[in-house]
């Protein structure tokens, strides 16, 4: 999947969470809109506690994302992280994050 399908797919997810479509003003001033370097982030920044602490957030287990999708994301700059990366692990774009990876 490209990159633009990506954004496409982020684009619709947008319309329903707590992420804001970065391409237009977002209607909820209180959540701050997706950055590129958000997906820089999620390979950089390490899950701060419980039972995966220490791990990337790239490298959290599909299950692990899908408990907080299903019991709510923190509201903060993690739980977007969090969020952001459950939709590209249930969206198979995982690999997009391996340049990134690579960069560091």
């Amino acid at each position: 999947m490209s990159l633009l399908s990506f954004h496409l797919l982020h684009y619709q997810h947008a319309q329903r969470s707590n992420i804001c479509d970065y391409s237009s003003p977002c209607q909820h001033p209180e959540i701050k809109p997706m950055q590129p370097k958000d997906l820089q982030r999620l390979v950089t920044t390490q899950m701060p506690f419980g039972k995966y602490q220490g791990r990337l957030i790239a490298d959290l287990p599909g299950q692990y994302l899908n408990w907080f999708a299903r019991e709510g994301f923190p509201k903060s700059d993690l739980g977007r992280l969090l969020e952001l990366m459950h939709e590209i692990d249930h969206n198979g774009l995982s690999e997009l994050l391996t340049p990134l990876r690579n960069s560091r």
